[in-house]
């Protein structure tokens, strides 16, 4: 594949023309740079600041003493560990009909959701 001379000339005209915008591009963003690198605003003049106001403990009333004996601490039930399969797989199952239930408008439902805090659980 030959090329004679005058492509070969007027293609490397269009480089050095090209190269050439390029560099004064690049001499005009430097030159900006600079310009506002040395830029410095005029210092406002310091205000008085206002003085501040000093915090002191204001006096809150004491909270009444409860009227007659105090209720007794609620001891957790204990459940066997089939009380808690068994609430477990109803919650499992309320959340799965919830998530197949229509919804109101078009929104997506929570199964549906994409997104970095979508941290869905496969059953």
């Amino acid at each position: 594949m030959g090329t004679d001379g005058a492509e070969w000339g007027t293609a490397q005209r269009g480089n050095n023309n090209a190269s050439a915008r390029a560099r004064t591009a690049l001499s005009e963003a430097l030159s900006e740079l600079s310009r506002l690198s040395s830029y410095r605003p005029a210092a406002a003049a310091p205000a008085a600041p206002a003085p501040l106001t000093k915090r002191t403990p204001s006096a809150e009333p004491a909270l009444p003493e409860p009227i007659g004996e105090p209720e007794p601490a609620q001891v957790p039930r204990q459940r066997s560990a089939e009380e808690i399969r068994k609430m477990l797989s109803g919650y499992q199952a309320g959340v799965n009909r919830g998530r197949a239930a229509p919804q109101p408008d078009d929104s997506p439902r929570p199964s549906q959701a994409i997104g970095p805090t979508d941290r869905r659980i496969s059953p």
